[in-house]
Formats: structure tokens, sequence, C-alpha cells
């Protein structure tokens, strides 16, 4: 209902039309006047009424850091303490959902679930359990619902890619942002010549043939590039994937570059916090930079695809995570999941919500898009030969045995 003051306003200006509005207007005005007391008294709620929706968007920045678990995960597995960087976030207005799960394993069917809003069981079924065939989840990074629903709503895209083929560019964004070095494909093409040992031993390898510079270079290009304002008029959608704190680590903690040698001096733990540390860094300067620039406050999503592997796995080389203790999987579900949404946006969010349900809440609270929140499950795949050979763990995530063969998802 309108306050009072407006509503004697309102009278006010009406009566005051009255004395000088010739009869054959009468009519009219009354029907404008009825109009606008039915448009108010039909208003929605303020939870469900975005106050910038038919006026602005918000830009929208969704930065997928890989591997980067949960406080729990990095707590259990490397003995890290990463209260002082969530701290900072809930700080600067993010709302951490403590309790999330990824659900999925592997960047691939992670990302293509988390872009098309959706859960793989319909793709699983259409490819069969036994296949290892990524090329549909390859095209469902690129052809993703939630750019196409952007899209219909003004916005741009723009996508920041990495050195791995699926994610380095998108053939629908407007703009692609990449370093100039060479795709995976051709680097390993070129360490199988008999070149490469040969230029690397003598310390002439051209940075962009150098695959752990190559990838330090990448990075900061990326970080560049996302402290500047977009170029385009109107509303934005930024798109980035950062192989952060994921191997190469050739980040130290002061973000120095961190040699071949020096890293295989280290444990495997040691290398992965310094370039933990160095990540919640330049996080924190990225998030500084983008909130300063801004009147109207962007949406900020900050996600793991996936947490770190867990030590045996990184030992073994294998992948078999139907034998998976608790701890196991826990160590690889839990990941970094923190939104800034302004205006209240966080009212749709809890703890526990999944990257699945993340731009359904997003799109809901901002667009009225009413799509339905799904459960909050979680994944994992028998092996890497396996590749839609899905089994829920979502139960089993809170028991300390093993997971039993033939436990699947009802695909």
């Amino acid at each position: 209902a309108l306050p009072v003051r407006s509503l004697t306003s309102h009278l006010r200006y009406f009566s005051f039309s009255l004395l000088f509005t010739p009869c054959s207007h009468l009519s009219s005005l009354l029907s404008s006047l009825l109009f606008f007391f039915f448009l108010m008294i039909r208003r929605p709620p303020r939870s469900t009424l975005f106050p910038y929706t038919t006026l602005f968007r918000s830009d929208i920045y969704y930065i997928i850091l890989d591997r980067y678990g949960s406080a729990h995960t990095l707590e259990d597995q490397y003995g890290y303490d990463n209260r002082e960087f969530l701290d900072y976030l809930t700080r600067t207005g993010f709302f951490v959902a403590s309790e999330s799960n990824a659900n999925y394993p592997k960047t691939t069917p992670s990302l293509a679930s988390s872009l098309n809003m959706s859960y793989l069981d319909d793709i699983a079924a259409a490819q069969g359990r036994d296949s290892d065939d990524a090329t549909p989840l390859f095209e469902m990074l690129q052809d993703h619902a939630l750019w196409r629903f952007l899209k219909s709503q003004g916005y741009r895209y723009i996508h920041f890619g990495s050195w791995w083929s699926p994610t380095r560019k998108n053939r629908y964004a407007d703009t692609n942002v990449n370093s100039s070095a060479i795709s995976e494909v051709l680097m390993v093409l070129y360490e199988t010549t008999l070149l490469y040992p040969v230029t690397s031993k003598l310390g002439i390898l051209p940075e962009q043939l150098d695959n752990r510079r190559a990838q330090r270079g990448r990075v900061l290009y990326k970080f560049e590039q996302l402290a500047e304002a977009p170029e385009f008029d109107g509303p934005v959608f930024t798109f980035v994937h950062m192989l952060l704190p994921h191997d190469p680590y050739v980040f130290d903690r002061d973000g120095s570059f961190l040699t071949a040698r020096k890293a295989s001096e280290r444990s495997e733990a040691d290398n992965f916090i310094a370039q933990l540390e160095f990540t919640n860094r330049k996080i924190r300067e990225l998030v500084d930079s983008i909130l300063a620039r801004y009147d109207l406050k962007p949406i900020i999503i900050l996600q793991g695809d996936e947490g770190p592997f867990p030590e045996r796995y990184v030992i073994e080389g294998g992948r078999w995570w139907k034998h998976a203790t608790r701890r196991e999987l826990a160590q690889k579900f839990g990941i970094l999941n923190a939104y800034y949404l302004p205006a209240g946006g966080s009212e749709l969010l809890y703890p526990s919500i999944t990257p699945v349900n993340s731009f359904r809440a997003v799109l809901n609270f901002y667009f009225g898009a009413g799509f339905p929140m799904l459960d909050d499950r979680s994944y994992a795949i028998s092996d890497d030969a396996h590749l839609y050979d899905f089994f829920d763990i979502t139960d089993s995530l809170g028991r300390d045995d093993a997971i039993g063969p033939g436990q699947h998802s009802p695909n």
C-alpha cells in the first residue's frame, strides 16, 4: 500500500486536475487513476521484486577456482586454517556456503552441470555407463543454459579461458580473453619432440613453450584484465576459469615464480598451500578492485568446481571412487562456494547449496525466473574410463566407510 503522505499528495493532484479538466477527458483521467491504484495493490512483495529489474542489470562475475577446497578439506587434508580469507569474504559482504559440496568430482561434469543448472542424468542415460566420450559435456560447456538466459536479458558475455582446451575459449562469447600462449594440444606435441628437453636444459625455452612460465603468465594476465572495467555498454556476464590453486605449482606464497627444481624439493602439500595463499591474496585484490569501481554493485560468485585430490589418489594415480572412504570423499567434494549478491540476494542461499543451484537462486531473485530449486546431491564416477557411471554419494559423506559397488544414481 502507498504511504499516507504519498496517497494524500496524489489525491490533492487529482482534485486540482478536476477543476481544469474538460468533461470529455474526465472519464480517461478516472480510468488512469483506478489503474494506478490497481498496480499498487497488486505490487509483489519485496523478496520477489529486485528493485533494479526494470531499470538496470548488475554485471555478473562467475569465477571458478579449480580445486579450491572447503575449509574442512583444507584443514583435514593439509592442516591449513583458511579462516582469515573466509573472514575477509564475510566482512566484504559475501555469503560463504560453509557446507557446500561439488555435484561431481571432475571439472568437465561439474561445470557442465553448474553452467546448465541441471544434473547430468539425461546425458548419462544417452551415452551409457561404459562411455568415456566427453564430447557431449564439452559442448555443454560451450552452448550452456546460463549464457542463453542472460543473453535474452540483454547481457554481453566475456569469457576468460584457461590452458585447458574445453574452456580455453567459447565460440558464443562476445569477447574471449586469454594470453597468446599455445594450446594444450600443441604444448603436449612439442614436449614429445627432441627439441624440448634440449631447450629446457639449456634454459633457452621461450616462455610461450615453457609450460610453467606460460601458466604463470596466463594467470597474471587474467588478473590484470579482470581488474579493468568491461568495455561494453549495458550489463556484462563474465565467466572466469582460473587453474588455481590447481597445479602446476608456479607461484610461491609471495607470488614469485616457483621453479620446477624448488617445487621438487618441497612436498605436494607445501606447494599447494603456497599457491593457495597466492590465490587468496590475488582474489582479495580483485574483489576490492571490482567493488570499488561500481555504483550499482555487481553479482560475484567464487566457486571451486571440485576439491583437491586426496593424498592416496595423488600417490596411486587412481580414481576408484567406489572404494573411497568417507574422509576421502569429503576432501574431494568439499568446495569453496561464496556469493556476493547485492540488495538482499543472499536471502535465497543456505549453507549447503551446491553449484547446480547457484544460478537457479540468482536468476530467481534478480530476474523472477521461477526455476525450481533442486535437491543438493553429489555424484561420483567409478573411474575415468566410465565418465557417465555416476553413483550418488550424498548420504555417504557422513559415514566413515567405503562406498560399495552398485550404489548408483537413478539415471
